[in-house]
């Protein structure tokens, strides 16, 4: 009985071990869209522009978000969350609290990973206001 409960452990340890790795190698690529509004980003505040969200690397759940001219950037925390159903297309999702836009997942076409990214202090501050409406900005994906 001993024997059975460490081997079924090993595997679920090694499945996981696996998963994850796969999970973090399908959304490694750069994600562009264009903003009409300012945003904030974890505890970063943006302007309206054109931005790449890249990766920090393969295993990382860090990304940089940048603007076109990189006079503004950010690293952020986000975590790895996964859909029921494969994305048609690459976007970038907001929620939306009076005039405060704030980054709150990215997907990719084609990928059933994505990220979230976590609440931050301006999140936090706002979400007074009531309960957020849901944007999606186009991007794609290179």
């Amino acid at each position: 009985m001993r024997t059975t409960a460490v081997r079924l452990f090993g595997v679920l340890v090694l499945t996981s071990v696996f998963g994850l790795h796969g999970a973090y190698a399908q959304i490694n690529s750069e994600v562009h869209f264009k903003m009409s509004n300012s945003f904030v980003a974890g505890n970063a505040a943006f302007p309206a522009g054109s931005y790449v969200i890249t990766v920090e690397s393969e295993d990382s759940q860090v990304l940089l978000i940048t603007n076109a001219d990189h006079s503004h950037s950010v690293w952020v925390q986000a975590e790895i969350m996964e859909s029921q159903t494969t994305p048609l297309k690459t976007q970038v999702l907001f929620s939306k609290y009076g005039d405060t836009w704030v980054l709150k997942q990215i997907w990719v076409q084609g990928n059933n990973t994505g990220f979230l990214v976590p609440r931050g202090i301006p999140e936090k501050k706002v979400q007074k206001e009531g309960k957020p409406s849901q944007q999606s900005v186009p991007g794609n994906s290179k």
